[in-house]
Formats: C-alpha cells, structure tokens, sequence
C-alpha cells in the first residue's frame, strides 16, 4: 500500500496538474462556455424551451392527439392576443391589418421597393426587435413545435445504407407515435457539451498517465527494479495508481461538467423518451432510453473511454525513453480517439445514424484493444531480462 501511495502522489505533480488547469480553462472558453452561457440560444429557442416545459407540466411526457388539439388552441390564443396589439398599433392600422394572418401574409408577399413593403418592413422590425413584443416569439416558438408534430413519420428514409435502422425507425413510429415531448434543442444542447467534456478528459489523462513509468525509465531506475521479484511488482503499483488518478479526474471533471449543466435547467425533459416528434429519424435510438438513461450512458462510455486512454498512456510511457517520443506516440492515439469520440461514441450514441453493431464493435474493440496491449505488455514485463 505505501508503494501504491507513493506512486500515487508522485502522478500529482503540482507542475503537470497546473499545466492541466490552464488547458482545461482554455477549452471551457473555446468550445464549453457557450452551450453553457447562451442557452437556450437567442428567440425564438427560449420560447420554445418554455413552450415545451409548459407542455410537461400540462400534459406529462407525452402529448398524444386529444393534448395537441389543446395545443393548438393555445396558439389560436397567442394570435388573437397579437391580433389585439396589432389593433391598437398606428402603423399597422395604416397597412389595414387587424390580425395575425393578415401581418405574416403581408410581410411574406409584400413586394420589394413599394409603400407597402417599407410599412410592413418598419413594422416587423419595431415588433420583433425594438419592442421585443413576446407574444410574436411565441407564436414562432408554437408554430415550430405543432410542424415537428404533424411531421413526425413522415421520413425519407430511402437513403440509408443501413435497412436495420429504416426497419427500426418504422418499429419505433409504430410502437410510440413519436409523442415524447423531448426539444431537439436539449438533445444537441447535451451532444455538444458531453462531446466536448470527453474530448478534455482523453486529452488530461494522456497528460497525466503518460509520467507514469517514463521518469523512472528516464533516470534508469528500471534496471534495478528489476533485479528483484518486488521490483517487478512495481509494475503493476504504478499501473493501479494510474488507474485510480484516472478514476479521480474523470470524476472530478464530470462533477463540474454536471454543475455547470444544472444551469441549463433541462431536469423536466429527463424522463422524456428519445423516441420525440422533434427529432428527425436518423435520431430516433436503438434502444428505448429516456434522456437521463441516456445521460447516463454517455457517463459511461466516458468512464470506458477514460480507462482505456489510461491504458494506452501508460503502455507507451511504459515502452519510450523520452518525452519527445511519448508526445510523438501519443498525438495520433489521442487523434483517433477524438475522431471516435466526436463521430461515433459521444455524438447521437445508439442512434440511427448508424447500424446499432457500429457503436458495439467501436466500443468492444476499443476495450479489448487496451485491454490486450496491457495484457502482452504486463507478460513482456515478467519475462524482460537485465542484460
């Protein structure tokens, strides 16, 4: 155990992990702060993110046919309330329009470089950004939410090379209506920072784990570890402090990644099925999660991704003799995990996108990967002879 700890100790090194920190903050600010800071993102995406909250809190996570004709209603109120403010409004008393349909068919047709055109201009301008009039946000928001609705199985789906996810999608219409209220904003919202969280955790760890065997390589330290059968073991104690630091960032840095999500306030949708209307087929998942399944299948993938990085980092601090070569090793591996990362296992996992065995073979791959380069590496150890 005192082995362990000081192996443990020594991957802490205050330099190592303030060069960490700094790299860490400069990722929030480039590729973290503004899903964080600026969601949801402009109008009318806040007033649909507060359309679809009221929508939990009406109808619970699914709105079937009977709750969407109550919808609807809703969004006749919302244009009689605009009608009223287009009423009272002179120049849209000068333009004759009295009501919501009339305003949205003027701004649509009115021809460019005529009275009309500059009225109806001046108009849309004054409502929608000098006076930020609400309600015709609203309107906009509740719009978008009733087309998802009416579209939803109304796919093109000819196009997909892979008939396992055409036949799943029919499976998925059939069998749920694709009445989940879940916004496809939350959805992209979550991609986005769950891609880019893992992303900074791979890179931190192959920062951190790649000290752990090079230092001593470095001061030829390994000749005399393994002139004895404890020496040896010594292997597999850096090995086990490697792995729990690995476990302990990964934590930490999820700790704060969930903090900071708490203040996109997206709880309510948590037990919304994937299986949404807003969502295009390609979207739809493999299996039948609900969003705070999936939160917790993509922690998962990163606590593996985690691990099998740390694999990899030590087995090539393990075989290098200077830093040089480690960074030069360790830059395509940290590449190729990206691309996975970003194109596969952080990005619509378990989703149509591709063939439900792709993610399976990537991650199980990826596993027995690391997993047989530590097994062959730990081997080699037993057998190395100091010559």
């Amino acid at each position: 155990m005192s082995v362990f700890l000081h192996e443990f100790k020594k991957l802490w090194n205050p330099k190592v992990l303030l060069a960490v920190l700094l790299i860490s903050l400069f990722f929030y600010e480039f590729f973290l702060s503004f899903h964080i800071e600026y969601f949801p993102n402009g109008r009318p995406a806040l007033d649909m993110q507060q359309i679809y909250a009221e929508m939990i809190e009406d109808y619970g996570h699914e709105m079937d046919e009977t709750e969407f004709k109550d919808f609807q209603k809703k969004l006749e109120a919302a244009k009689e309330e605009a009608g009223v403010y287009l009423q009272n409004n002179d120049t849209a008393q000068e333009l004759g329009v009295t009501s919501y349909e009339e305003y949205r068919k003027l701004y649509n047709e009115a021809e460019n470089g005529i009275d009309v055109h500059e009225k109806i201009d001046k108009l849309h301008a004054e409502i929608m950004f000098d006076k930020d009039i609400d309600v015709f946000w609203e309107i906009q928001g509740f719009k978008t939410v009733q087309s998802h609705y009416n579209r939803r199985g109304q796919w093109n789906i000819k196009d997909t090379k892979y008939s396992s996810a055409q036949k799943k999608a029919e499976q998925i219409y059939k069998e749920t209506d694709l009445q989940s209220i879940l916004p496809f904003q939350i959805y992209e919202n979550y991609k986005n920072l769950i891609q880019y969280t893992g992303i900074l955790i791979v890179i931190v760890i192959f920062i951190v784990i790649g000290r752990l065997y090079l230092p001593d390589q470095k001061k030829g330290l390994l000749q005399l570890q393994y002139t004895s059968k404890m020496g040896r073991g010594l292997f597999w104690s850096k090995f086990s402090a490697g792995l729990m630091t690995t476990f302990l960032l990964t934590t930490m840095y999820l700790g704060v990644f969930f903090l900071l999500y708490s203040k996109n306030d997206t709880s309510m949708f948590w037990s919304s099925e994937l299986s949404s209307f807003s969502f295009g087929w390609p979207l739809l998942s493999w299996y039948d999660f609900t969003f705070l399944e999936y939160i917790g299948v993509t922690v998962a993938i990163i606590y593996t991704l985690a691990f099998c990085t740390a694999v990899i980092s030590a087995m090539i601090s393990r075989m290098v003799s200077s830093y040089m070569v480690l960074v030069g090793l360790q830059i395509p591996a940290a590449i190729l995990l990206i691309l996975l990362i970003s194109s596969f296992l952080l990005v619509y996992v378990f989703s149509l996108t591709n063939a439900l065995w792709v993610y399976w073979v990537i991650l199980v791959g990826l596993i027995a990967g690391s997993g047989g380069f530590l097994f062959f590496r730990s081997r080699r150890e037993q057998r190395v002879d100091i010559t």
